[in-house]
């Protein structure tokens, strides 16, 4: 009898020293999420949740805020469709806008977002299907599912580089984490997310605010490593060694052309939309390259397809010349003197962006100089 106890205690003793080791190593990487956390930084609240299919969405019928690091807010409504509330929420036709952060405009109050300034202006209802940190793939996973539900009259879909570097890339851009997405893989297909990460059910509910507001000390990292950290890195390594095993069948090679992922997305939107107008909105390419989207992809438009470029229309304004200027026009800026707090687009450049989309929807009824007032 005294052999197996002493095997007993002995692989207690092995499970605690393996515990005491990955706590340790926890800790240290853990602590800086923690001061993070601590700092002044943006974060959402009651927004985001995981999805299986997407890999997180926005949730439904939900009074959600974005929370500026210098103390205001903005108030995110949804409907029972996952999208944000602009107007007439749940009404069939229409305007539908695919995207990421810069159509979901999250920074923005609802008045100060394109897509309900397009909205008003042709008194058409706005479902807004787009969701921060998504790319080309979470895009059309959506319009699949909506298109035909929503049954708009117009679809507007968002194109910029980075969205195609979102679409081959196995997880989404976010700090400290490993959170899976939806990805294009080598076969051309989408793949779903290779696992569910905890993330998003412990971000934004309301642990984190306890832990942005709470005294710093050794029972308060303690407990941020044991409630918040430790759950989630421990799914995202057990997750990844079981990526790695030979029986498993999941984790399908990403597609490794971005070009190619740009243009199955929009090969496939322009299927999705026929009997539609459909709108592409270029925004992002940078100064130099306001036309490469129409050099490199125009021979897959059709009649029934619009491209808008945003692009143009941000630098065509006076005083606009380089990344400086363009960055003191169009993104967000706080403090006395100003410091640049996020590369968004703020108010005047969602103006110029609205207008642009406009004098492409009714030029007869537009003024379609590209200057603002």
């Amino acid at each position: 009898m005294k052999k197996p106890l002493f095997v007993c205690l002995y692989i207690l003793m092995l499970g605690l020293l393996f515990y005491s080791v990955w706590f340790v190593y926890l800790w240290h990487i853990s602590m800086p999420i923690y001061h993070f956390t601590k700092a002044d930084n943006s974060y959402t609240v009651n927004m985001y949740t995981a999805d299986e299919v997407l890999g997180h969405t926005l949730n439904t019928n939900t009074h959600g805020y974005y929370i500026w690091g210098h103390g205001d807010s903005v108030a995110i409504d949804t409907d029972g469709r996952g999208f944000r509330t602009f107007n007439d929420s749940d009404t069939l036709g229409g305007l539908l806008f695919f995207g990421d952060s810069f159509t979901l405009c999250e920074e923005l109050e609802t008045p100060l977002a394109y897509p309900y300034l397009v909205g008003n202006s042709l008194s058409q209802p706005v479902s807004n299907a787009a969701v921060s940190g998504y790319g080309y793939a979470q895009m059309v996973l959506k319009a699949r599912a909506f298109i035909d539900r929503v049954s708009p009259q117009v679809v507007i879909f968002q194109v910029s580089p980075w969205l195609a570097e979102r679409a081959v890339n196995p997880y989404m851009p976010a700090l400290f984490f490993k959170v899976p997405s939806p990805y294009y893989n080598h076969q051309k297909n989408i793949s779903p997310p290779l696992y569910i990460s905890p993330v998003f059910e412990l971000t934004q509910n309301q642990l984190l605010d306890k832990y942005r507001e709470s005294p710093e000390g050794l029972s308060d990292k303690v407990g941020f490593v044991w409630h918040f950290t430790r759950p989630v890195f421990q799914k995202q390594y057990w997750e990844e060694f079981k990526l790695m095993l030979p029986i498993n069948s999941r984790g399908v090679k990403p597609l490794g052309d971005e070009e190619e992922a740009t243009e199955l997305a929009l090969t496939e939107m322009i299927k999705l939309c026929q009997g539609r107008k459909l709108i592409l909105l270029v925004m992002g390419y940078g100064q130099n390259e306001t036309d490469y989207f129409q050099l490199r992809y125009g021979k897959l438009l059709t009649e029934n397809v619009t491209v808008v470029n945003a692009d143009k229309a941000l630098w065509s304004q006076p005083n606009v010349s380089d990344a400086p200027s363009y960055e003191r026009a169009y993104c967000f800026w706080h403090g006395d003197p100003p410091v640049l707090i996020d590369y968004h687009f703020n108010a005047r450049a969602n103006e110029l962006i609205a207008k642009e989309m406009l004098c492409a929807l009714t030029p007869q009824m537009n003024d379609c100089t590209n200057e603002l007032p």
